[in-house]
């Protein structure tokens, strides 16, 4: 029987009858009313995704993530929602323009704060029936301080001993872990004189830095400078003193500097504590004579490094020897050289005078 006709409440008379020939006989009738249809729910056996929360640091404005909506049925919508910390919610239909067609979304939200925790869920609407998915959660994150170096231990450096007369002042540094992305470092040594020598730290923690006239009693400063992004920070100061350089042991022996006692052969003795023999130089407070290389001395012969200038050193290191003769400077004298020229013309006189007959007169 067709029954397109009948909607919903309408009220039915149903009865049966009977027939036999031209008889028939109808049973009592029984009245019916018409109930709403059965209605089955589309997205009973849909499963909702759980949104994907992507990061978010204090101070930003808005949460963003994705879901999978994969193969949902027809006529279903989806919106995003997140419960905020007081308790509202804030929603976003995922076909507005807040959201793409492959489920990525943005909820815009008052500023983060570190430590807060964001919960977001999936809605699915078909007609009356809705759905929702688990909850995600995402802890807000601390934002990056606008100074990398801020909160970062710049590690003071370890200094070689540095003497008198050193070329380089080396050294090493151990990193403080981890180090901030980006981060360089720099050498600094700050001279006597106030002048500063930079030098780059390598990625072992060396460095050399290349100087020049540095004298015993004199300070040094060293240090490590970080740089990050036009941000420096610089480690704890080391002071260094220069010490005495070690000029060699006594004696004058070889090609070493000795100390006011020290001897050497067939030399000349300078005052003012340098003594020169034939195979080294002797440095100190002696006072020096001429007498086989051996040098006098008033004192102990120890040396006195804050007198001696730089002038001085060069000058006793640039001199050489030739078969125990000292090869004179300008402005300097040298007996010696005299003294043998002097017998080598007499030798010559006294040979003219033997090969040469003197004619008398008669």
């Amino acid at each position: 029987m067709p029954v397109d006709w009948i909607k919903e409440d309408d009220e039915l008379t149903v009865e049966v009858i009977a027939h036999n020939g031209d008889n028939e006989k109808a049973s009592d009738p029984i009245i019916v009313t018409v109930d709403k249809a059965a209605v089955t729910n589309p997205i009973e056996d849909y499963d909702v995704a759980t949104p994907t929360l992507n990061p978010e640091k204090a101070g930003e404005t808005a949460v963003s993530g994705t879901v999978e909506l994969g193969d949902f049925p027809e006529g279903t919508t989806f919106e995003a929602i997140m419960v905020m910390p007081n308790g509202r919610t804030r929603i976003v239909r995922l076909d507005s323009s807040n959201a793409a067609a492959d489920g990525t979304f943005i909820i815009q939200t008052d500023a983060l704060t570190a430590g807060q925790v964001v919960q977001v869920k999936i809605i699915a609407t078909n007609g009356t029936f809705t759905k929702e998915s688990a909850t995600a959660e995402m802890t807000v994150a601390a934002a990056n301080p606008t100074n990398p170096l801020e909160n970062y231990n710049v590690a003071e450096p370890v200094v070689d001993p540095v003497k008198a007369g050193d070329k380089a002042v080396t050294g090493s540094v151990t990193f403080t872990k981890p180090i901030p992305e980006g981060t360089n470092f720099t050498a600094v040594v700050t001279l006597p004189n106030g002048i500063q020598v930079r030098v780059p730290v390598d990625e072992n923690g060396q460095f050399a830095a290349r100087v020049d006239g540095l004298k015993a009693g004199d300070r040094i400063i060293v240090q490590i400078l970080a740089e990050n992004d036009g941000y420096q920070k610089a480690s704890v100061p080391v002071d260094i003193l220069v010490s005495a350089s070690d000029l060699g042991n006594p004696g004058g022996n070889g090609n070493n500097n000795g100390n006011g006692n020290g001897t050497g052969n067939n030399g000349n003795g300078t005052g003012n504590g340098t003594g020169i023999g034939n195979n080294g130089s002797g440095l100190g407070n002696g006072q020096g004579r001429s007498s086989n290389g051996q040098l006098g001395s008033h004192g102990p012969g120890t040396l006195k490094p804050l007198s001696i200038s730089s002038k001085a050193l060069n000058q006793a290191n640039n001199r050489q020897s030739t078969n125990g003769q000292h090869l004179p400077q300008t402005g300097e004298k040298s007996t010696s050289v005299w003294s043998w020229l002097g017998m080598l013309v007499l030798t010559a006189a006294l040979l003219i005078k033997r090969l040469v007959p003197i004619k008398r007169d008669k």
